[in-house]
């Protein structure tokens, strides 16, 4: 996107029969197709996924937080004590929850870019599975997390590859991307990406009504995926957080399995990370 404006991009001919279709479809039935296909990713991933359980069971132990598990908590080992922690209180999920499914109890209210209720390296393990891609600032994301990690605590992140959702179309996000909303405040691209999810997920194509849509879900908070990656982008955004930023982790572990990739990071100890945002 430049300028704040969103562009077209090339599409082999099955998109835009895809396309075409979708825009002629009534309203009702394009509610019914996102329902459906949203529960279909989430089914998806959830039979396909067989690398969660084993990578919790050998690196889980202790006490720690897991933030937005919203329907699918992370099985963990006999004995390890799991708080529930989530920006919203679970009966805002309600109208949310595939068919099916039941909403995990928040323990504790906290955005993931803060989590102040949480004391520095208090905490033996955080999971974030499909969390940090709705953060509008995933590097202060992930800075929040290690700080409330003990040195040699462990990070259990989870976070969808773009090739395989329904982002599919969406421009990938680079590192400078989410280093400009860490450095200026993820209010300088907030309206853009907006943007972006009227025109993706939305199909909307006539100005007006990007921007219509764009104002009114921005000024109601709405949750959407503000940041996007591929399995290329994530190795990437990790290598220039310990390269550049000075993020102390070592990466245990990765796996990429079904619609994401999983990575196990170990935080180093003796290193402190309040010191990176000035």
């Amino acid at each position: 996107m430049l300028g704040g404006q969103v562009h077209a991009e090339v599409y082999y001919p099955d998109v835009l029969v895809k396309r075409i279709i979708k825009r002629l479809l009534p309203e009702s039935a394009r509610e019914w197709s996102r329902k459906t296909r949203a529960a279909g990713i989430a089914y998806l991933a959830q039979k396909t996924n067989l690398t969660r359980g084993p990578l919790s069971f050998i690196y889980l132990r202790g006490s720690g937080i897991e933030i937005g598990a919203y329907n699918w908590a992370l099985m963990v080992p006999k004995g390890v004590k799991v708080t529930q922690v989530d920006r919203e209180p679970v009966e805002s999920y309600a109208n949310r929850i595939p068919d099916g499914s039941t909403l995990v109890k928040v323990d504790v209210h906290a955005m993931i870019e803060d989590l102040a209720p949480f004391s520095n390296e208090s905490q033996d393990f955080v999971i974030a599975n499909h969390v940090v891609e709705h953060s509008e600032n995933p590097i202060l994301a992930m800075q929040s997390m290690f700080r409330v990690l003990k040195p040699g605590g462990i990070l259990f992140l989870t976070l969808p590859d773009k090739r395989f959702t329904f982002d599919i179309e969406r421009p990938r996000t680079d590192f400078e991307h989410v280093l400009r909303d860490y450095q200026e405040g993820p209010e300088v691209s907030r309206l853009d990406h907006y943007r972006e999810a009227a025109y993706f997920y939305e199909g909307l194509r006539e100005e007006q009504r990007i921007a219509d849509w764009a104002e009114e879900n921005m000024s109601a908070g709405a949750d959407i995926h503000f940041h996007v990656w591929t399995q290329a982008d994530l190795f990437e955004f990790l290598s220039r957080l310990q390269i550049e930023l000075g993020f102390p982790f070592d990466i245990e572990a990765m796996s990429k399995t079904g619609l994401e990739a999983i990575f196990v990071l170990r935080k180093l100890g003796g290193l402190e990370v309040s010191h990176l945002r000035q």
